[in-house]
């Protein structure tokens, strides 16, 4: 019996060891998601974590990460045709944001190809047509007179036309404004 005695505490040592080398590669493997931002997890199942961590493994799993944070888009939009037939510019910055659900989490994850999702740099061609077209589909439903003198109310309506498309790619329009809009012509058919 006694010679068997040393069998235990070796036993224990290596439960310990195996314990601890365990905690280690799990640790290695657990990935937590600071505040503002988002890890989608890509693998056997599709996983949005906020505010905590998840486990990535890398044989099974892909990750991107979001930036929840809001960002501004500036716009210049040249050329543009009142009601009245006045060609307008126009310059001025909307505030964006990836939307507060997981699926528009997964849109934007999705609609916006690099490996990690910081929209704050990221300018887009498909924004800019996005603002460019809610721009020029308002501005012919107003003169220029009502575009100068109405401007909130011309914001909130390009603002709607650019809800839906906006949401399609994740995000929701926080606010929009106009800060320059100027006259630069006639319209000739």
């Amino acid at each position: 019996m006694n010679e068997l005695m040393w069998l235990i505490p070796a036993l224990f040592a290596a439960a310990c060891a195996g314990c601890g080398i365990g905690a280690v590669a799990l640790r290695a493997f657990y990935v937590t998601v600071p505040p503002n931002k988002a890890l989608v997890r890509i693998g056997s199942q599709v996983k949005v974590v906020r505010n905590s961590g998840t486990l990535v493994l890398p044989l099974l799993h892909r990750t991107k990460a979001v930036n929840l944070e809001a960002f501004s888009v500036p716009f210049y939009i040249n050329d543009a045709i009142t009601g009245d037939r006045l060609k307008v510019s126009a310059d001025g910055s909307i505030l964006v944001q990836v939307g507060r659900d997981d699926l528009d989490v997964l849109r934007a994850a999705e609609s916006f190809p690099d490996s990690d999702v910081d929209l704050s740099s990221y300018t887009s061609r498909t924004l800019s047509t996005l603002i460019d077209d809610a721009f020029r589909t308002a501005c012919i439903r107003y003169t220029y007179i009502e575009l100068v003198t109405r401007r909130q109310e011309v914001s909130d309506d390009i603002r709607d036309l650019m809800d839906d498309e906006f949401a399609k790619l994740g995000l929701r329009v926080l606010s929009m404004s106009v800060s320059q809009l100027v006259q630069i012509g006639t319209w000739e058919i």
